[in-house]
């Protein structure tokens, strides 16, 4: 099994590991996702053992804000990047930081582990918001009782509504 792989581009630290570039259809599915989003300051593709699920990561500025947006599987083969990610965000100590799950298809209890030790390391229990819209990101956030300690949103546009001060 090989470790994961990915390309990073200027502000995160990369990690070990072989690194590949965006595939022409992971980059269009990127601009697809957030239209109305400056360039990303940070790219992560992360290949999981099967050649066809992979997850990416996408960091992007919104104000005083970072928006960690995720797409495909988190799991433990990809997971250090997700962490890795919060883990930056942190050190960087935006007003607050969004994690988009609303493209992502399994989420895994090493993903809730990443997101429990990233709200663990926030600067306020109000820094970490997460986006979760669909059964696969919804349901463990549920049956686990952390969307009652962590901030969950419908939208990347509430989240970061909320941040504003807007309703």
């Amino acid at each position: 099994m090989e470790s994961p792989g990915y390309v990073v581009d200027r502000h995160l630290r990369p990690a070990p590991g072989p690194r590949r570039g965006l595939t022409p259809g992971e980059a269009a599915a990127m601009r697809l996702a957030a239209p109305w989003a400056p360039l990303p300051l940070a790219l992560v593709a992360c290949e999981t053992a099967s050649d066809h699920e992979s997850a990416l990561l996408t960091v992007w500025q919104h104000g005083d804000s970072l928006v960690i947006e995720a797409a495909g599987e988190i799991d433990q083969q990809n997971v250090a990047e997700l962490d890795h990610a919060l883990s930056w965000a942190a050190e960087e100590q935006p007003r607050s930081a969004v994690v988009d799950l609303s493209r992502v298809w399994f989420l895994s209890c090493a993903a809730l582990g990443a997101l429990v030790a990233a709200y663990t390391r926030a600067p306020n229990p109000a820094w970490l918001r997460v986006v979760a819209t669909g059964r696969a990101t919804l349901r463990p956030l549920r049956l686990t009782g952390l969307d009652q300690s962590l901030a969950v949103y419908d939208s990347v546009a509430t989240a970061l509504g909320t941040v504003a001060g807007r309703p």
